[in-house]
């Protein structure tokens, strides 16, 4: 197992925070912000993902 799992689960968890903040604010700041925040947190899924199943 990687060793920098339980870090990279508590990255997601604060982006996802992140996200939950951002949308309280008005339509502007969502569409400026959110998509960024959503799309590192993507990144960072699909890592977990090729570093823990995907067998090489």
């Amino acid at each position: 197992m990687n060793k920098w799992l339980p870090e990279q689960l508590k990255t997601i968890r604060n982006l996802e925070h992140i996200a939950a903040l951002i949308m309280l604010h008005e339509e502007e700041v969502i569409e400026l912000l959110l998509p960024t925040v959503l799309e590192y947190m993507l990144e960072v899924v699909q890592q977990i993902g090729d570093e823990n199943c995907v067998k090489r």
